[in-house]
């Protein structure tokens, strides 16, 4: 069986979409082919973005899917989860670069209608992580290669530890996003990768509020950029330092 594919154009700069996709509950034949535009033109995805399918489901559970990226299409098999409770999901296309930068694009809605014979066994509505399982897989590997020293490249890794960096709401620089921060952390040098780690709850956190920080060493002074709206809260966020010789 093919799957059925719902083309989809969605205007970067719209904040909520009239499209809607309609389907029965618990069909996985689906397939969202997302094109996105900018003011009316084709937007180009550059090879190295990754997209996310984000949603809220009518009970509340959320969605947090990888995409696919085929010739500027974002392409998003529809699962189980995304359509197994009646109702609206309202959902976004999040796309990422390889720096981090994060484009959202409008809300759009799927609307899940109740089949006229439902098995007996029910699936149970969750939440699903798929793109964040993937993440923290690749992180796992990357620490492996780390450890056995079989990282590619012409760099080196010459140590790896861990620390903490705490980000202050009343310290965020700027008027319009990205906002910045500079920030202390002990034993940084102008080779230091420095990667945050924040904690599966704080990836949900930051997934509601539609946020993302990137990091930047500049001969060794750290800035953390965050992305989106500027936070709110104080957020204490683990840190990896990776020493780099080249």
């Amino acid at each position: 069986m093919e799957y059925i594919d719902h083309k989809i154009i969605l205007d970067v700069h719209e904040m909520v979409s009239p499209v809607t996709v309609s389907m029965k509950r618990r069909e996985t034949g689906r397939r969202l082919m997302i094109h996105l535009a900018d003011r009316g033109y084709p937007y180009h995805i550059d090879d190295e973005c990754y997209a996310v399918f984000t949603a809220t489901k009518p009970d509340g559970k959320v969605i947090y899917n990888e995409c696919t990226i085929d010739d500027c299409v974002i392409i998003y098999n529809v699962t189980e989860q995304t359509s197994c409770v009646a109702g609206l999901v309202s959902c976004e296309i999040q796309i990422y670069n390889a720096d981090g930068l994060l484009l959202t694009s409008p809300v759009f809605d799927i609307v899940v209608e109740d089949t006229i014979y439902d098995e007996e066994t029910e699936v149970e509505s969750t939440s699903e992580f798929s793109a964040l399982t993937r993440l923290i897989a690749e992180v796992q590997e990357l620490k492996k290669e780390i450890g056995s020293g079989t990282s590619s490249g012409s760099s080196s890794v010459t140590s790896v530890t861990i620390s903490e960096v705490t980000l202050l709401a009343a310290k965020w620089v700027g008027t319009d996003s990205p906002y910045s921060q500079v920030v202390s952390i002990n034993g940084i040098t102008e080779r230091s990768l420095v990667t945050l780690q924040p904690s599966v709850e704080q990836l949900n956190i930051f997934h509601d509020k539609d946020l993302a920080f990137v990091t930047e060493n500049d001969d060794g002074v750290v800035t953390v950029y965050a992305i989106g709206d500027k936070p709110q809260n104080d957020y204490t966020i683990q840190v990896s330092i990776t020493e780099v010789s080249v």
